[in-house]
């Protein structure tokens, strides 16, 4: 590892209890490569998830975001059991939180979805300092992850990868996107994010959610009602209150 941040327990359990004390994250010494981030999140959700993963979710899956943070391949975090919350869940105000429209698989052994979902996601990027917010720095914490809000899960249909999505907040229209936009379509991300997690030693147990990545743009989480619409696949909503 470069400079002197030291890839140890120590800041596994600091970033840790930040993310379940819902406080800033601690300052970054350093440089941490992908390699070592990726480590740093196994610990960090060893400590946030003892019982282990409720699912596997991608971030900066599009050319825009990873042009954004200097990267050319999407990354992976790890979803905690206690942040699934079902469709209508309401969630009091948090400054600074982003909610992304995402769509939830399950998948077969060879990377193949067999079910899907309408889902949000609810991100927040807490760090202390803004020079700190990097690509390697967001996957040591976990890509911001807080909560994800599930729809009902329905067999899979070849239709889902076509999928037209919009979100309004208060009856007004905040987002409007394709389900390809992320990763290329559920069925490609599907085999994308399997592959990459079996290699960065996610434990991949059968009923895992697979989240793959925001289709459009990312809004902020104001007060009031978001729903999300994706067609064949039904809707999900959120209230923040």
């Amino acid at each position: 590892m470069t400079g002197e941040f030291e890839l140890t327990s120590e800041i596994a359990l600091e970033i840790s209890s930040a993310i379940l004390a819902g406080t800033p994250l601690p300052a970054f010494k350093g440089t941490l490569t992908f390699d070592e981030a990726y480590s740093v999140q196994q610990n960090v959700l060893g400590l946030c998830a003892p019982e282990g993963l409720a699912g596997i979710k991608a971030g900066m899956t599009t050319p825009t975001s990873q042009s954004f943070f200097g990267i050319d391949n999407f990354l992976l975090g790890g979803i905690c059991p206690k942040t699934v919350q079902a469709s209508g869940w309401a969630v009091p105000y948090r400054a600074g939180r982003l909610i992304e429209c995402e769509v939830a698989l399950r998948v077969d052994e060879e990377g193949r979805p067999i079910a899907c979902a309408p889902a949000l996601e609810l991100v927040l990027l807490n760090f202390a300092r803004e020079t700190d917010l990097n690509a390697a720095n967001l996957l040591a914490a976990n890509l911001g992850a807080e909560f994800i809000v599930l729809g009902e899960f329905q067999p899979w249909k070849e239709e889902f990868n076509t999928l037209a999505i919009s979100l309004s907040h208060n009856g007004a229209s905040v987002n409007s996107a394709e389900a390809k936009e992320a990763l290329g379509g559920p069925s490609l991300s599907a085999g994308l994010m399997r592959s990459e997690a079996s290699a960065r030693g996610y434990d991949l147990t059968p009923d895992l959610i697979w989240m793959t990545g925001a289709c459009g743009q990312v809004v902020p989480g104001e007060r009031g009602k978001f729903e999300a619409y994706f067609g064949a696949l039904g809707s999900v909503h959120l209230e923040v209150t």
